[in-house]
């Protein structure tokens, strides 16, 4: 680091120089009272010029801070040993600093003036995820690898031009890769998902890593209606009829893209489509208002259409064989979509009339910006139905279902920037026995305050037993003024509950808001 040579805080000294405390505050040009034994926070600089080493006395604490030197140094019980080589080696210090020993040409500074050179002090920050995730992120000071569980070549970490640092990596399957990053935080990639990031070993989301709003979508974006649409133009085939579709999407390999005209409307009967992996089926909902094109039976299929891996479905309707309020009936039992398939998409859709589930994923699937509603079986009626994996639910108008969405297997799943309501069947966001692994709730509204049948107050959300892993409930507007209870006590009809315990078990919640007057955002979902 280049200084002047007496710059009021730094002073270049000549070779073997050593010092007591009182000496170097007079030397670094800082007065003896805001040095010794004052209990507060000073800073130890040592700047050099060549080779230096430098040792030092602190009756109290030591806390080395990382620089851009490459620093050797022990600390035992307050005395110091190093070594710095064209560069600076800085400490902060509480307590009373002794003596001070320099072999080298070096500039010293001391004092509470002194920490405004030194760069902040390194925060961890931990990226984990259950299944593979691409992420980067950038800071505006060094960032330094630590720990890592994957593989040690998917990572890298730049030093920008304009000063800022990029780390990049890519992990799954619950490893860790951790770093200790300087300064703040001022993007990450991707901004939502199915992975954690932990700072200092507290979960933060990646809105108040970078200090960001989350999305501003208008009322009518969550729901969908034209983001991220697919040009007709862009279609590997397009299919007018049944057998035209069908045959399509029996052809159809990887990358290609199916079309259905928004102006068709098609009577599948009992046929089950297939959508082959990574083929996406598409329509035009939203472009130039339009409704997309209709996929619609009056028969009761399990399921209409079987969505395989890494598929995406987009743009279109779905309309099954039933719109209003029906009591449980088995024989009567619909599925929509059917995922049987890990990296599914399936967004911008309008999906309804099905008595057990809209969607029904198996695997991990992101079903987002989509209208699912009218899907009405009491007890059933499934908007999303998570049987495996870890589904994203998000930026979805979810209404007039049995339930909004549910955990029926072994996975968990995140519903987040949804808006339910104002109808509903029964209790709105459900997590059932004995699935619950990982389930998070945060940045949804739920309108829903009576059911539809018989004008009872549903929960918002009810967990069935004790979790496998922690349900988070957080960040949510429920029209429900009844916060919940200190002790669940079954279906109490408070904003939400527990069932099958006398206290929260594995249940965590936090800055939620109850009643229909409007939160601060973000709370509730984006509006």
């Amino acid at each position: 680091m280049q200084r002047d040579e007496d710059d009021g805080k730094h002073r270049l000294l000549d070779r073997r120089t050593y010092l007591k405390a009182t000496g170097l505050t007079a030397l670094a040009g800082v007065t003896a009272e805001t040095t010794g034994a004052t209990g507060s926070t000073e800073s130890l600089l040592v700047d050099a010029d060549g080779t230096v080493a430098y040792s030092f006395d602190v009756n109290g604490t030591v806390d080395p801070v990382s620089t851009d030197a490459d620093v050797a140094d022990s600390v035992d019980s307050g005395s110091v040993t190093g070594e710095v080589t064209d560069g600076l080696a800085a400490y902060r210090l509480t307590g009373t600093l002794d003596t001070v020993a320099v072999d080298g040409r070096a500039r010293l500074a001391y004092g509470p003036a002194a920490g405004d050179d030194l760069p902040d002090s390194p925060t961890e920050l931990v990226v984990t995820s259950p299944s593979k995730i691409n992420y980067e992120f950038t800071a505006t000071g060094p960032i330094e690898p630590q720990q890592t569980d994957s593989d040690e070549e998917s990572r890298r970490v730049t030093a920008n031009d304009d000063g800022t640092w990029t780390a990049a990596g890519t992990t799954g399957d619950g490893l860790v890769d951790s770093y200790d990053v300087h300064g703040g935080v001022t993007s990450f990639s991707p901004s939502t998902g199915d992975f954690s990031i932990l700072v200092d070993g507290t979960p933060i989301s990646t809105y108040e890593l970078t200090g960001t709003e989350p999305p501003t979508h208008s009322q009518a974006q969550v729901g969908g209606d034209g983001d991220d649409t697919v040009d007709p133009s862009a279609a590997t085939a397009t299919a007018t009829t049944v057998e035209e579709l069908t045959s399509a999407l029996n052809a159809a390999s990887r990358g290609d893209i199916v079309y259905v005209p928004g102006d068709a409307e098609l009577d599948l009967g009992t046929t089950t489509l297939w959508v082959p992996s990574g083929v996406t089926l598409a329509s035009d909902r939203g472009i130039d208002g339009a409704p997309g094109g209709l996929l619609q039976t009056t028969e009761a299929t399990w399921p209409m259409a079987v969505v395989e891996a890494d598929a995406r479905v987009t743009g279109l309707r779905f309309g099954g064989s039933q719109t209003t309020f029906v009591q449980h009936d088995t024989d009567e039992l619909s599925v929509g979509l059917d995922v049987v398939g890990s990296g599914v998409e399936i967004d911008n859709c309008d999906i309804f009339g099905f008595t057990y589930a809209a969607v029904h994923c198996g695997a991990d699937t992101h079903v987002h910006h989509s209208r699912i509603h009218h899907n009405p079986m009491h007890g059933l009626g499934y908007a999303v139905c998570c049987r495996n994996g870890h589904p994203r639910i998000e930026y979805n108008d979810l209404n007039y279902n049995g339930h909004g969405v549910t955990a029926t297997g072994t996975g968990g799943y995140t519903a987040a920037y949804n808006h339910f309501g104002p109808d509903t069947l029964g209790h709105v966001i459900d997590a059932q026995r004995p699935g619950e692994t990982g389930v998070e709730i945060h940045h949804n509204t739920v309108e829903a305050t009576t059911r539809v049948q018989d004008s009872t107050t549903p929960e918002s959300v009810v967990v069935r037993g004790a979790p496998e892993d922690t349900v988070t409930i957080r960040n949510n507007w429920f029209y429900n003024d009844d916060a919940p209870k200190a002790s669940p006590d079954g279906h109490d009809g408070s904003a939400f509950t527990q069932l099958h315990t006398e206290s929260w078990d594995s249940v965590e919640f936090s800055d939620n808001h109850y009643g229909t007057d409007e939160p601060r955002a973000p709370v509730g979902h984006p509006r």
